[in-house]
């Protein structure tokens, strides 16, 4: 039994010790302008793997105390439609993703859906602010609602960001 008890030991101390010394893993990145967009917003759905689109992330109970949100998306999406769609990355058990479904459809705005959760969003990105809107193109956030907590930040509509960075995009 001590034989047994000791190679515990030495297992468990040695675990202990990689994963104190394991600081080799660098931090996850914020989601922010300028960085690109990640692979699971644009891997399985095509209609995000190459232009415009924009990504809401957004928790459950944010929801509830969103007041212009919802008229800025039906700008953007009754001036374009479907050439700029909307991924709603919901940060929520899975249960509760009626919430931001329901919000958007008594809107009535068209978005397809992902949900996480807080800990595998945190996991994943970081100390990202949510709720945020990101403005994708060809694959990298360009626009981000996160840096208009930045000191001098320019406020524009929605609508103004997406005509502008299709416009920029044209040859």
């Amino acid at each position: 039994m001590g034989t047994r008890t000791f190679a515990l030991t030495a297992l468990l101390l040695s675990w202990g010790a990689s994963a104190a010394c394991g600081g080799s893993e660098p931090p996850p990145a914020p989601l922010r302008a300028g960085s690109a967009a990640p692979q699971e917003w644009t891997g399985a759905r095509s209609e995000h793997a190459a232009g415009t689109y924009l990504v809401w992330v957004v928790r459950t109970e944010d929801c509830f105390t969103c007041q212009e949100v919802d008229y800025e998306f039906r700008r953007v999406q009754t001036r374009w439609g479907s050439d700029v769609p909307l991924l709603v990355l919901h940060v929520g058990s899975a249960r509760s993703e009626s919430v931001p479904r329901a919000f958007l459809a008594s809107r009535r705005v068209q978005a397809s859906y992902q949900t996480v959760s807080p800990r595998a969003f945190e996991r994943r990105f970081g100390n990202s602010v949510v709720p945020a809107i990101h403005l994708v193109n060809n694959g990298t956030i360009v626009w981000s609602s996160a840096d208009l907590r930045k000191p001098g930040a320019t406020r524009l509509s929605l609508d103004s960001l997406v005509s502008l960075q299709r416009s920029a995009a044209k040859p």
